[in-house]
């Protein structure tokens, strides 16, 4: 009997009749191989290596810019002809703020994740310049790990400032005006971790990479260190009222009012985002932490007209009234400000009322609609009246 013939196409489906699953686990496995040795020969090994652990949030955005500012001031490390920098981002989320300080406060119980990790990293050692809260500096200075300002920086580049003998706060150097950087919290402790030869802890950083990140550590630190001239302003805000106003509505009050005061660099340009406001502002009510009577908040806003400075004042009306009685509050029309015309009322040609904002910020959003605010005469008027005017701009979109 004659063999039946079988073509390549039969032995092909027999083979896939039989073995179809061993291809299928054997296909697999190859491009998993494949994609895993196409990353591993595609990562770059980086040049510096940062790393960012607090309360702030820095958008895709700021991530960009804060790398590219970085990689301007850096060279190519490794000689693989790319400025790779490496940035790891460790957000701690915060549940409130502190009344005292108007600061992000982090609930630690609940970000033992977050902590794990940083903690991980620091004895991988893959990030050598630190910028981190007050508690992960503590935890940083407690490992042994952080390098003593002295030995990095020469007295010509140490700042007029620090925070200790090993870090130093973003908000005291020309830094915190830098992209990217410019975003982080002010109290960002900026700092750099010891040496391969000096630290206790081995970590994976060779003593070249380490050098390469202490050239760009001075350079963040020094940064226009000689051309920013920072706006010494101490603009005043001050609430009185009956509104229950909570911590973390002054806190994003006073992020909104840091979007909104001037601040100028050596050369006269004028930045309206990086700012330090102090006080950002002063709530005082019934319901405030230092609560009082209604004879209290009044005897307290009578001093306080008299103390010869200017006030921005959010006012509930009652309140207003003693302002008109006792202070000096600025015509609308003489400040330069145009109000939408409600009443007859005097009052309304001496402030603006929250009702007539279109959009209203954090705080002022959670005060009565007939609340006003105005502006008195005083010592700071001309640097209180720019922020008033920059906030109802940015009130009027």
């Amino acid at each position: 009997m004659e063999k039946e013939k079988y073509t390549f196409k039969d032995r092909m489906s027999n083979i896939w009749y039989y073995y179809k699953w061993m291809i299928i686990i054997f296909g697999v496995l190859i491009i998993a191989l494949i994609v895993a040795c196409v990353q591993l020969f595609a990562q770059r090994e980086s040049d510096v290596d940062l790393m960012y652990i607090g309360a702030g949030v820095l958008s895709v955005k700021d991530c960009g810019e804060l790398k590219d500012f970085v990689a301007s001031n850096i060279t190519d490390v490794n000689g693989d002809g790319t400025k790779e920098i490496g940035f790891l981002e460790l957000t701690a989320h915060t549940d409130n703020v502190s009344t005292d300080e108007g600061e992000a406060v982090i609930n630690y119980d609940t970000n033992n994740a977050v902590l794990q990790r940083f903690e991980n990293e620091v004895r991988a050692g893959d990030a050598v310049i630190y910028l981190c809260d007050d508690y992960y500096y503590d935890r940083l200075r407690n490992i042994g790990v952080l390098a003593p300002l002295a030995s990095i920086l020469t007295s010509a580049e140490m700042p007029e400032r620090t925070y200790d003998e090993y870090g130093v706060y973003i908000k005291d150097l020309g830094l915190s005006l830098a992209p990217g950087f410019s975003s982080l919290p002010d109290t960002t402790i900026v700092c750099m971790r010891r040496s391969p030869e000096d630290d206790a802890l081995k970590y994976g950083r060779t003593l070249e990479q380490w050098t390469a990140n202490k050239l760009l550590f001075v350079k963040l630190v020094t940064y226009a260190k000689n051309e920013v001239v920072y706006n010494d302003t101490e603009v005043n805000i001050v609430y009185y009222g009956d509104t229950n106003i909570d911590s973390q509505e002054q806190y994003y009050f006073k992020s909104f009012v840091l979007g909104c005061i001037d601040k100028k660099d050596g050369f006269g340009d004028t930045f309206y985002e990086f700012a330090k406001v102090t006080p950002p502002i002063i709530v005082k009510g019934n319901e405030s932490q230092e609560a009082m009577t209604d004879e209290e908040l009044y005897a307290d806003l009578v001093g306080l007209l008299s103390d010869g400075k200017s006030y921005i004042l959010i006012c509930d009306k009652d309140y207003f009234d003693k302002v008109m009685q006792y202070g000096s509050p600025v015509l609308l029309e003489t400040a330069g400000i145009q109000q939408k015309v409600v009443s007859d009322e005097a009052a309304y040609k001496y402030a603006v009322t929250v009702e007539s904002l279109q959009s209203k910020p954090s705080l002022i959003c959670s005060l009565k609609d007939d609340a006003f605010i105005c502006i008195t005469e005083g010592s700071g008027y001309d640097d209180n009246l720019a922020l008033l005017k920059n906030i109802l701009k940015k009130c009027a979109k």
